[in-house]
């Protein structure tokens, strides 16, 4: 497999993507650039790594940093894409949006239709509401598995001055999926104009919308059936959770299931007279829950601190939800939570005492799990994890990453795969 990248522009030896340092981890940075060229890089800024090495190793490894470690809002499509085209329409697109930018007129004579980087040669652009592209690389394997863009928008900070907003795109064309991966930013500041103010929208879901339509001249977005989506949320969490409770609740409903439906029979005998009945899927109802409510004591009572999360990874299990909101059939929302991500959501109280409910709904619109980093089950003692929140929205299924940690391409892939929608 080779990542086909065009040749960096040839220029004065100095790096110029200070702008870029917010989104990328220095330390990944100089491992990932380690395991491309085999040494080790004793230093301390990103500008003396950038010395030490030769620019096209170095803006590969910035690029899949920038791409990687701190876009956390993932925002998953589905798309019906022609690659034999893709490369041609690609190249236009982004000559008209970077022709109509503010950027050095020299770096657009360096965009190439098999792949461009001039991460670290883009200096300070102070021309509030420009959008400009400053990378495109294609993964190939006989032909294009996927193509990567890194999309930029300059933006004012809480101090009045100009930094970048940056977007990173994944077109992946085996399994005709578009990532737009996002920051959010918190430091934003207010344009003095309205003017200004409407070209500098740069919220996740504006940048989100202006990448989306300008990609929809070269591929077409196909809308999530957001049925399907949530019914398919609901079976990933049912099934983590039924794998992960399934010995305590068969021993729960093997121990009580006679003494309650006894029980049951004998409390509506007195409660009831001739003229009044406990319909018979009533006492179900009824015993389903108190099974239910039965098992969250004995899950309490069980497990202490973090165990049920050691469970979790001895059994293999990728990970286990922490938070689940749902509507029933009956068109009552639920939600529950539990104390934080070392603690599956079956640890809570909550959870039993409205599993039925949950149960019957077979729909999710928000969840969040808490995903093992060891995904390879290599170090059985690494209980090591990472939150996320899924939304499941009409056009898309929106991935926030809750951590502030850096994060990788593995990671990150591998949760999307695990998604699998």
């Amino acid at each position: 497999m080779s990542s086909n990248i065009a040749p960096n522009i040839e220029s004065a030896d100095v790096f110029l993507g200070f702008n870029f340092l917010e989104y990328i981890d220095f330390d990944s940075l100089k491992q990932l650039i380690s395991q491309n060229t085999g040494e080790e890089y004793d230093v301390g800024t990103v500008a003396e790594l950038y010395s030490m090495i030769s620019n096209d190793t170095f803006n590969a490894a910035f690029f899949e940093c920038v791409l990687f470690n701190h876009l956390k809002n993932v925002f998953i499509h589905k798309i019906a894409s022609d690659k034999i085209e893709f490369k041609s329409k690609i190249i236009e697109i982004i000559k008209n949006i970077n022709t109509a930018s503010n950027i050095p007129s020299a770096l657009n004579s360096y965009l190439r239709e098999d792949g461009f980087n001039f991460i670290s040669k883009l200096g300070k652009e102070s021309n509030f509401g420009d959008k400009f592209v400053v990378a495109l690389e294609y993964v190939e394997n006989e032909d294009i598995d996927e193509a990567r863009i890194l999309f930029s928008q300059v933006v004012i900070n809480k101090a009045g001055t100009a930094e970048y907003s940056v977007s990173g795109v994944i077109v992946d064309f085996r399994n005709q999926k578009c990532l737009i991966c996002l920051k959010n930013k918190t430091n934003l500041g207010k344009a003095e104009t309205p003017e200004l103010e409407e070209k500098l929208k740069s919220t996740v879901s504006s940048f989100h919308s202006w990448i989306v339509n300008q990609l929809k001249y070269v591929f077409d977005f196909v809308n999530h059936n957001v049925d399907n989506s949530r019914k398919h949320m609901y079976e990933i969490c049912k099934g983590f959770d039924e794998e992960l409770l399934k010995e305590d609740r068969k021993l729960i409903d093997e121990k009580l299931n006679e003494s309650i439906l006894t029980d049951i029979i004998k409390y509506s005998e007195i409660i009831t007279s001739e003229a009044i009945q406990v319909s018979a899927s009533d006492k179900e109802a009824l015993r389903k829950s108190m099974l239910s409510l039965m098992t969250g004591v004995y899950v309490k009572s069980k497990y202490q601190h973090s165990q049920l999360q050691q469970k979790a990874k001895a059994l293999g299990l990728p990970g286990y939800p922490t938070k689940i909101e749902y509507t029933s059939t009956k068109s009552d929302k639920g939600a529950t939570q539990s104390s934080g991500k070392k603690e599956p959501v079956g640890s809570s109280d909550i959870f039993h005492s409205l599993y039925i409910s949950f149960e019957e709904a077979r729909s999710l619109e928000k969840w969040s799990i808490a995903w093992f980093t060891d995904y390879e089950n290599k170090e059985p003692r690494n209980h090591d994890v990472i939150q996320t929140t899924i939304h499941a929205k009409v056009s898309v299924l929106h991935v926030v990453f809750l951590p502030t940690r850096a994060l990788n391409k593995e990671l990150i892939y591998h949760v999307i795969r695990s998604i699998g929608e």
